[in-house]
């Protein structure tokens, strides 16, 4: 049985939601931060603190010890650059190689269904892919998570200084799915004892295929003091050099436009159950329930 769960990436946004939803299972929780101090302010008292990071080969060997699984929520910075330490690549290379004889029974990762594509050329994408493929060929059984958009896009990607950016081909539909959603589906998975396959895929998708155009219409209506604006990717690419920020928002929105999403989650759905959360809920509880300076900070 899974019950000690080491988790790296605790405080991310989809990271967070995780942590507390393993602690709701009843399962024991450490978080591999680099500021104790900051994450006990963020996560649950119940969580575990190990100071370290998966560039530190050492502290991943001690945050391992009388652990049973690890959780990985894991990004590519905004602001890094294609040569930087990137912890989908060399930081899970560092925790393959210290988690090889340290007793961990499963690794769980949670990717992405948009850059899959081999077609996408994007460096970011490139490191997932990579990411996916160094754990499909560990000798560790690992389950990916290989999600849709999240609902949280909407307000902490797309939305800057109360403005909302969209993509040229807003027409793109996706099953946008709540991270409070995926939280419960993948603590339901670590918490299985029924691992029957070595390595698990599960695709996570929501309950709705809409747009994003009908996505920002309904979280707009949620909240007027943002104000709508699109943008052509094909304007922005020539200035992208100018900053990574930039640069990497361009990508991330021509993504959007290109991809093209089937519904692929009757099994996650038998398995760990049925998402509850449609977009409408979503966007009028962030009006009601967590303030939108949250994400906007």
């Amino acid at each position: 049985m899974l019950q000690n769960i080491l988790v790296i990436g605790a405080t991310g946004r989809f990271g967070l939601p995780v942590t507390r939803a393993l602690i709701e299972h009843g399962l024991e929780v450490t978080a591999l931060v680099r500021n104790p101090e900051k994450a006990a302010k963020v996560l649950p008292a119940e969580v575990a603190l190990i100071q370290g990071d998966l560039n530190d080969k050492n502290s991943i060997e001690r945050a391992l010890i009388g652990h049973d699984a690890v959780y990985l929520n894991l990004s590519v910075s905004p602001t890094a650059h294609k040569k930087s330490f990137h912890t989908e690549r060399e930081g899970i290379k560092n925790l393959l190689e210290a988690a090889m004889y340290s007793g961990i029974q499963r690794i769980f990762y949670l990717s992405s269904l948009l850059h899959q594509s081999t077609k996408n050329k994007w460096w970011v994408s490139q490191i997932k892919r990579d990411a996916v493929r160094l754990l499909n060929m560990c000798e560790l059984p690992v389950t990916i998570f290989y999600s849709t958009l999240f609902m949280e896009s909407i307000p902490k990607i797309m939305t800057r200084k109360k403005s909302l950016y969209l993509p040229k081909n807003t027409d793109k539909k996706f099953f946008w799915i709540a991270a409070e959603d995926y939280a419960q589906q993948a603590a339901t998975a670590i918490k299985s004892n029924s691992f029957l396959e070595k390595n698990i895929a599960y695709t996570i998708q929501g309950l709705e295929k809409i747009s994003i155009r009908t996505a920002s219409q309904t979280f707009l209506k949620a909240h007027p003091e943002i104000q709508r604006a699109k943008i052509s990717t094909k304007l922005l690419k020539p200035f992208s050099f100018l900053h990574p920020k930039l640069s990497f928002f361009t990508y991330y929105l021509e993504i959007l436009s290109e991809h093209n999403e089937i519904f692929n989650a009757e099994k996650t759905w038998n398995e760990l159950g049925k998402p509850e959360i449609t977009f409408n809920e979503f966007a009028n509880k962030v009006k009601n329930k967590l303030h939108l300076g949250n994400f906007l900070s």
